[in-house]
């Protein structure tokens, strides 16, 4: 990610601090801080779009085997259901029969008569007027094309992660963030006038390419201008403005119904990025490790004005800490990859992370995406779920804070897995449209709690996972290590579509799944060291020097 982490002081037990000019001189988080967060961090909300929108675009409307002409205009729906076997055999073949007759002898046909694959499909479309399922008619044989298209945005977003840092440690965080802020609002529009599946689908590979890079860019700069004591607090806290996002969707899905419309829409906000050319400075940071000193105090000189903190005219930055700074960089750039396997101890945290983070991605957003069917319309279920941000990344702040990182945790996944697999123990529900679905039996309110109480839990993990994995390796991995768990993540966002066709052979499967990977790593994530109020680690013997526990010393 590139953030420097030297000066990152996550508590004070331990008594040491180390000292940091820039933060001395700028302040640990002032007016200007929190100005910048919060105008930076403002664009995070269409950063959420391209993900969440998914939900809407592909959403799953109630379907059956278009009637022939003539049929159409003699019969009701029900009857047409009844007449061509659809009510009993489901909405993917009819009965292999003459419909151009007088259908009326069809009334009563033997469930033993031939069937035949239906070719043509119409929609209720009374949540949504289209979507891309009901265009390129994403059903049946060919439903499977929708867990491709999350697939193939997935493997963008593995690009994006490892691509946008590289883009962002060469070229400064100010450029990068506006120039992908900017691509995306056009490839999203692009997207909203591709006129085959296939081309679409490529599109999305790109827009999550360039969304995912924004996110990374954003983080980084962030927890650059945040002081030592506010860096957990700023990075959490710019989530919020990821709800402002969700939020704002379930309202612009309310109203635009069609998917090509609510695509173009939600790719606009992007393009509001140009203020940022004027009103962002390139992270002071980022301007030292590149070796130019005078532009840093410039920028800093400001900063400084703004918070009230004069600097005194002859002031400079240490050239001499800052030069020892960059020669540690040289010596950092030797680790790579392998070290996060060479030893058993660092191994062993890895391949734990490794797991942990696909199973928040996997869980995450196999509750997010495919929250209807459930028992509530599309919209409400989202919306519900937009709705627990917030008191879960509020909760997230609070519980590491006061209880460390590794306990919530651990905690904080293994309630997520019991709470899923406690759908084992409702009675099957019957399925029903979107429209009728609701809160009309207990069945239907306890599912819905379960859903609620799980996607609560995993989104305190994942919004904790990120920091935890920074704080247990040493400086020379911790951007590899990040980099590598991120991309883990990415397949677990690719598995859960693929999860989610098991409802097809039983409704409870796919929460079954989630919650069973969700459990399986909060109990592994045990063994885990405890981070809080320790120095990070700058080497691998310090690293290692963090060991694993037992996983009965909870």
């Amino acid at each position: 990610m590139g953030a420097p982490d030297k000066d990152y002081k996550l508590g004070s037990n331990d008594g040491v601090e180390e000292i940091d000019p820039v933060t001395e001189a700028m302040g640990d988080f002032g007016r200007w801080q929190f100005a910048m967060v919060c105008l930076v961090g403002s664009f995070i909300i269409p950063c959420c779009y391209p993900v969440l929108n998914l939900t809407f675009l592909n959403a799953s409307n109630d379907f059956w085997c278009a009637p022939p002409a003539s049929i159409a205009d003699r019969a009701t729906l029900e009857q047409w259901r009844n007449i061509s076997g659809q009510a009993k055999h489901g909405a993917c073949r009819v009965y292999d029969i003459d419909y151009e007759r007088d259908f009326s002898r069809y009334l009563s046909i033997p469930e033993s008569t031939p069937t035949r694959p239906c070719k043509k499909w119409d929609y209720d479309r009374t949540d949504f007027e289209t979507t891309f399922t009901t265009e390129w008619d994403l059903v049946c044989d060919n439903a499977y094309l929708k867990s491709i298209a999350q697939t193939v945005f997935f493997m963008g977003m593995i690009g994006g992660v490892s691509g946008a840092g590289i883009l962002c440690d060469w070229y400064g965080r100010k450029n990068i963030i506006v120039a992908l802020l900017l691509a995306m609002s056009v490839v999203g529009i692009a997207c909203a006038y591709m006129p085959t599946f296939t081309l679409f689908t490529v599109g999305r590979f790109f827009h999550a390419l360039i969304y995912i890079g924004v996110l990374e860019c954003i983080f980084t700069w962030v927890l650059e201008i945040a002081g030592v004591r506010y860096k957990a607090r700023a990075g959490i806290g710019i989530d919020f403005f990821w709800v402002v996002g969700w939020l704002s969707l379930s309202v612009m899905a309310y109203f635009i119904t069609d998917w090509r419309h609510l695509l173009m829409a939600t790719s606009l906000p992007g393009f509001a990025s140009v203020v940022l050319i004027w009103l962002m400075p390139e992270s002071p940071r980022w301007l030292l490790s590149m070796g130019r000193v005078k532009e840093a105090e410039d920028v800093i000189r400001k900063v400084a004005k703004f918070n009230n903190r004069p600097l005194a005219v002859d002031w400079s930055l240490d050239t001499k800490a800052i030069l020892g700074q960059a020669g540690q960089v040289e010596v950092e750039e030797q680790a790579g990859l392998i070290d996060l396997f060479r030893t058993q101890e660092m191994r062993m945290k890895t391949l734990i992370l490794y797991i942990n983070w696909f199973a928040n991605s996997f869980c995450y957003y196999g509750l997010t995406l495919n929250a209807p069917g459930y028992g509530t319309s599309p919209l409400v279920s989202f919306t519900i779920n937009g709705l627990l941000e917030i008191p879960a990344y509020a909760s997230a702040i609070f519980l590491l804070s006061w209880k460390g990182r590794r306990v919530p945790y651990a905690t904080s996944m293994i309630l997520t897995g019991i709470s899923l697999l406690s759908i084992l123990l409702l009675p099957e529900q019957e399925s029903a449209p979107a429209k009728t679905a609701g809160f009309d039996n207990a069945a239907t309110i306890m599912a819905l709690a379960i859903m609620v109480f799980g996607k609560f839990w995993i989104t305190v993990s994942f919004a904790s996972v990120f920091l935890y994995t920074a704080e247990l390796y040493p400086t020379t991995v911790r951007t590899t290590a990040l980099g590598t768990s991120s991309c883990m993540a990415r397949f677990g966002g690719m598995a859960c579509g693929w999860v989610a066709l098991l409802k097809a052979y039983h409704s409870k499967l796919p929460l079954i799944v989630f919650g069973g990977v969700a459990l399986f790593s909060g109990i592994i994530a045990i063994k885990l060291p405890e981070t809080k109020g320790k120095k990070l680690p700058d080497t691998l013997a310090e690293g290692e020097a963090m060991r694993t526990k037992k996983l009965c010393c909870y």
